[in-house]
């Protein structure tokens, strides 16, 4: 993937949705607006430390899409650390309310042989954009705008 379009005419949560997809897949953050003329939105948006984070991350592994097929897509990125991160990419032309079940998920990274077994493990997560947290101790529930993500970045509990 090369130059980014966040500032080109995006709505704000295509814009956050672009920007965690590129971060995700390890892609150069090459910015394709023009700096002289960003809202403060855009602003945010590329500035977000933790989304860099995971750009940045020394592991270097690409995200692998975990789930598709319908509404709402799962992405996985297996960080330093043995921690996660997860993107949910809301693609439809509404709001959908997804819930996904921690403890039936085992996400494994089959080139780099890295695991996460949730139904053995506790995860605490961080929202990467809204800094709410919670734990894979319970199931996730939230509601993601039309072209939108959510981006959580999991670290091992127990």
């Amino acid at each position: 993937m090369d130059m980014l379009e966040v500032g080109n005419g995006l709505t704000n949560a295509e814009e956050r949705a672009h920007f965690s997809l590129w971060a995700m897949m390890d892609s150069p953050l090459i910015l394709g607006n023009d700096l002289r003329n960003m809202n403060d939105s855009t602003r945010l948006t590329l500035t977000n430390k933790d989304i860099i984070a995971l750009n940045q991350d020394t592991l270097g592994i690409q995200a692998i899409r975990y789930m598709g097929g319908t509404k709402v897509e799962v992405y996985i990125k297996p960080l330093v650390n043995a921690e996660w991160a997860v993107l949910f990419l809301n693609r439809s032309e509404a709001p959908v309310t997804y819930e996904f079940h921690w403890k039936m998920q085992y996400f494994e990274d089959d080139v780099n042989k890295l695991k996460a077994d949730f139904g053995k493990a506790d995860y605490g997560w961080r929202n990467l954009w809204t800094g709410m947290t919670g734990t894979t101790a319970k199931g996730f529930r939230q509601t993601i705008p039309a072209h939108d993500v959510v981006v959580l970045r999991l670290k091992r509990l127990s």
